[in-house]
């Protein structure tokens, strides 16, 4: 090799080492990060030069994959990756690429600059997530170090201010989010929570009909009466005894799902108590029952006639209407603890994203079962009989089943638009959103118990369905890295 194709040492140095020209002190830490971002690409491909004049060809395409971090578009680096624009627009790698190979032995020189050129941008980022934390602007400190450890996922300072930590497992080691660590113990103590909640729920005593349960029309079994619960039905007692079970066990369940304060807890103890849940395994004779109640107008009964539960009314009650048994024993618990997020936080068929995701999951730990491919549109939901229903396997399927469906809906062309989805009501949120809508809440009970509170509500309680500044306010993150977390997350979940 001819020393004059090489850059001298001093130049590269400078380049690498020398601090940017001064930037105007009036710049702010976003208009800091911009700069940076500029310098730090610019910087790269300096190195990427001198990596090809020293013929360390691998190296240089280590150091482009990380421009691209940084500028997806950058059209050099692209090039020399070997990729090429499609004729809808995206980058695609040119058939029959390989890997290139470095071809000298200076690999040690390139890790010297490279390791030079990573204390210089930590060092930076570091300054500037401090600036942005102490001006108030949590998330911007959230984005930058979200694309710092993508870029140089080497430097533990970054990944530990990015809110990782080092996980050990045998012989290996790797960096995972402190809320994958936090949610593997949380999983199974709210799983222990749920399974000694319906254990301990007391044995029902003996109902008596009330003036509205229209008995005269209807051949009620048993009626339960239970410390907060009534439940009468036309099934037999057994399925009544654990619906009665499932449904008293909400109150705990929803209590440390939620982690919620004694003084939030004592408001939801009191809640809907005295309630009724009529059961039907015949959708026709709960649809007559709920024609004969009083305040029942005919529009709404209409509209209501494919549903498997519902509030009734006017009437602290629960309605559910189904041939299908697993989906009777979810919808009663589904209503009440549906009724106790609209008491509580505010939430309602205009948050159908949330509301659903939370519906599903606290119903899932009480009762271990979902529905979620019928959920097509308000009216054609649960409650049509058997054959329109999925059945009993894919809505028994464990936790990691509905999350790694998540995970593959989250990679590909199908994702829902998150702006989208959170201004949807039930009547217009499809099966991909709440199945997306599930995952942010199972990442959220699990990983970040203490905002979800101070989360939902503020969603409840949103004049808009612009949730950025509640993203940002409580979750510390702008939804673009809010939603790339949750992507990680459900990863490191599933690869537990």
């Amino acid at each position: 090799m001819r020393a004059g194709r090489l850059l001298p040492l001093s130049v590269l140095l400078a380049a690498l080492l020398l601090p940017a020209l001064a930037r105007s002190e009036e710049d702010g830490p976003r208009e800091r990060w911009q700069h940076l971002g500029t310098e730090a690409v610019e910087r790269l491909h300096v190195l990427a030069k001198w990596c090809a004049s020293a013929k360390l060809f691998a190296a240089r395409a280590e150091v482009y994959e990380a421009v691209l971090r940084f500028v997806p578009d950058d059209e050099i680096a692209r090039r020399w990756l070997r990729y090429e624009r499609a004729d809808d627009g995206a980058w695609r790698r040119k058939p029959g690429y390989t890997a290139p190979r470095d071809r000298s032995r200076s690999r040690g020189r390139f890790e010297e600059r490279r390791a030079a050129w990573s204390a210089w941008f930590s060092e930076r980022v570091l300054a500037l997530v401090e600036a942005a934390r102490a001006g108030g602007d949590v998330a911007l400190g959230s984005r930058i170090l979200a694309t710092a450890t993508r870029v140089v996922p080497e430097v533990e300072v970054l990944r530990r201010e990015n809110g990782e930590i080092l996980l050990h497992s045998g012989d290996t080691t790797r960096w995972i989010l402190v809320e994958s660590k936090i949610a593997r113990k949380r999983r199974r103590s709210l799983r222990k929570i749920a399974n000694a909640a319906v254990a301990a729920v007391p044995d029902p005593t003996q109902g008596t009909l009330a003036s509205g349960d229209d008995g005269d029309a209807v051949a009620w079994g048993k009626v339960l009466q239970g410390e907060r619960v009534r439940v009468l039905g036309t099934p037999d007692e057994q399925e009544m005894r654990v619906q009665h079970e499932y449904c008293e066990a909400c109150w705990p369940v929803f209590r440390a799902a939620l982690d919620l304060d004694p003084p939030t807890w004592i408001s939801l103890d009191h809640y809907a108590r005295g309630l009724t849940v009529y059961v039907f395994d015949d959708l026709a004779a709960g649809n007559a029952f709920l024609g004969r109640q009083p305040h029942i107008r005919p529009r709404f009964h209409e509209f209501t006639k494919t549903l498997a539960a519902l509030w009734i009314p006017y009437r602290a009650a629960v309605l559910v209407k189904c041939e299908d048994r697993l989906a009777r024993l979810e919808g009663g618990p589904k209503q009440i603890l549906g009724g106790m997020c609209a008491a509580l936080l505010d939430l309602g068929g205009d948050e159908a994203w949330v509301c659903e995701g939370l519906d599903h999951y606290l119903t899932y730990l009480i009762t271990g079962t979902r529905i979620l491919s019928s959920v097509t549109d308000v009216k054609s939901r649960y409650g049509q009989p058997t054959p329109g229903l999925p059945d009993v396997r894919p809505r028994a399927m464990g936790q990691d089943d509905w999350l790694r469906r998540g995970l593959a809906l989250l990679r590909s062309d199908e994702k829902p638009d998150f702006f989208l989805m959170v201004g949807k009501n039930v009547n217009d949120i499809t099966v991909n959103e709440v199945l997306y809508g599930y995952c942010i809440v199972v990442y959220l009970i699990q990983g970040r118990p203490k905002a979800c509170v101070p989360f939902f509500s503020a969603v409840g309680k949103a004049e808009t369905v612009d949730l950025e500044p509640i993203v940002q306010k409580h979750l510390g993150f702008d939804v673009a890295t809010f939603e790339t977390r949750v992507l990680r997350w459900l990863d490191e979940t599933i690869s537990e």
